[in-house]
């Protein structure tokens, strides 16, 4: 093999290594990315159930209330 022939299937072995490594860097990204989204998505459930917890609690006290006024 000539140096030249050496020398550019070295490059070429360094190109294919850095696309491999900007592929991982892409998946670990894109895993972390799904991973806050589903945070995200699961904060929002419960803040939704929060929410729901808050009205029925203030239906109820509503509810207790117009029953004291008629008494």
């Amino acid at each position: 093999m000539s140096d030249q022939q050496s020398k550019q299937q070295s490059a070429e072995i360094e190109a294919h290594n850095a696309v491999a490594d900007a592929l991982s860097e892409l998946n670990q990204a894109q895993s972390i990315s799904t991973h806050r989204r589903r945070a995200v998505q699961e904060a929002h459930e419960q803040l939704d159930q929060a929410h729901a917890q808050l009205a029925e609690a203030r239906t109820e006290q509503s509810g207790s209330a117009d029953e004291d006024s008629l008494t």
